[in-house]
Order: C-alpha cells, then sequence, then structure tokens
C-alpha cells in the first residue's frame, strides 16, 4: 500500500522516501531522524487507531530532535477511531486506504507552500532553512486539504 502511494505521489511530481520500521522496540530512531533531515516533512502511516499510536510517539520523537528541520506538521495518518467491525466489507472502511495516504502526503507538501506565500507577503525575520534552498522550490499538487486529510 506505502509503495502505490509513493508511485502516486511521484506521478504528482512529489518524491517520497518510505521506511518500513522491522521492529518498534527497539525502534530504529536514526534513520527516522535522518530521513526527515532529508525531507524536511514526515507522514506515518499505521492501521491502528489514532489514539496512542505508534504515530504518536514517531512525532514525539521527531518533534524533540528534529524540529528544527521540518518544514511542515508531522501527519499522522491512522485507521478510523471506530471499533473494528467482523465484516469484511465494514473493514474495508476502517482500515487506511493508499488514497488517503496520498492526500497525506499531498497535505505535507500543501501545508509548506501556504506557510511559504505567508512568509513571502511577511515582514517577518525570514525562517532558517539549514542551506536547504526556499521551499517555495517544491513542486505542490492541489488536489489535498492543508488539514485533517482523511476523515
Amino acid at each position: 500500500m506505502l509503495l502505490e502511494a509513493a508511485d502516486k505521489l511521484a506521478e504528482d511530481g512529489i518524491s517520497a522516501e518510505v521506511i518500513d520500521l522491522r521492529t518498534l522496540r527497539p525502534m530504529d530512531t536514526p534513520a527516522i531522524i535522518k530521513s526527515v533531515m532529508k525531507t524536511n516533512r514526515c507522514v506515518t502511516v499505521e492501521e491502528g487507531w489514532p489514539q496512542g499510536s505508534v504515530g504518536s510517539y514517531i512525532s514525539s520523537v521527531i518533534m524533540q530532535e528534529a524540529f528544527d528541520y521540518l518544514d511542515a506538521p508531522v501527519i499522522n495518518c491512522t485507521g478510523k477511531d471506530v471499533p473494528m467491525p467482523y465484516a469484511a466489507n465494514l473493514e474495508k472502511h476502517a482500515l487506511i486506504t493508499t488514497d488517503e495516504v496520498d492526500r497525506c502526503g499531498q497535505a505535507s507538501h500543501l501545508q509548506i507552500r501556504s506557510s511559504s506565500h505567508a512568509y513571502r507577503n511577511s515582514h517577518a525575520r525570514p525562517r532558517p532553512h539549514h542551506g536547504r534552498g526556499h521551499p517555495c522550490q517544491m513542486a505542490w499538487s492541489k488536489k489535498a486539504t492543508p488539514y485533517h486529510p482523511v476523515m
């Protein structure tokens, strides 16, 4: 599912790096931080519920160890916050889909665009980008909504 979503994002001109965490304890935190430093974004994807999720823990680690490298908020893409149904046709609707992951990835890039636009039109002090270039040089997609892309 994640590789399909990465291919869809690539069609829109957005390069996505997929990290498959083989273990959660011990978690490969250096690989996550290295990816955030390289891409300046993070979208966590899991089939579990949003409350008490591994993605939330990853978000907190990124905020503590790599906050300065983020150009957009971390997006946690999870299953729906409903009890898991036993019927197969209802289970499909409770789990996360490739399209939802695609929308989360696009929303991550859309958020940086809107904040860059606000920065260009303000007289505020410029935000440092650690030599990574201005965020307006990225490719954008207009399909996603900037906040809460998955309901």
